[in-house]
């Protein structure tokens, strides 16, 4: 599960303010490679979305299922703000939503799809005159 822990404003390249969801992943335990302790983590991510600012204050505080992976890309560059050093980066993290059942009425819906488009070999000429 994912927390909904905050909300952003953002603008786009025309101008124009959005909103992005902040969401927290689940408590990790990470060894340095330094010192070899173990710390705590939780993984950030940031989401666009089409509410205004009062939908994401309701929704600050909901939790959705899913987790934050890490996920390989193109390297770039990433500033620590603790310390000003620039180091290069080959992953971001993402939300990876949990997989949802379908409910059963699409099941039935799908099936009476199917048997909607079954021909009956009796409505066809067999001579080729209709």
């Amino acid at each position: 599960m994912v927390k909904i822990n905050n909300y952003h404003q953002r603008t786009n390249d025309d101008n124009e303010n959005f909103y992005v969801l902040e969401l927290l992943g689940d408590l990790e335990f990470v060894q340095s490679k330094t010192t070899g302790k173990l710390y705590a983590k939780r993984s950030k991510v940031y989401i666009p979305t089409v509410f205004n600012e009062e939908g994401c204050k309701d929704l600050v505080g909901a939790t959705i299922p899913g987790k934050i992976i890490k996920e390989k890309c193109d390297p770039y560059e990433y500033i620590i703000k603790q310390t000003g050093e620039r180091i290069t980066l080959h992953f971001k993290y993402v939300f990876e939503p949990e997989e949802m059942e379908e409910p059963s009425w699409m099941d039935a819906l799908a099936n009476l799809r199917k048997e909607a488009v079954k021909a009956d070999s009796k409505t066809f000429s067999s001579n080729g005159v209709h």
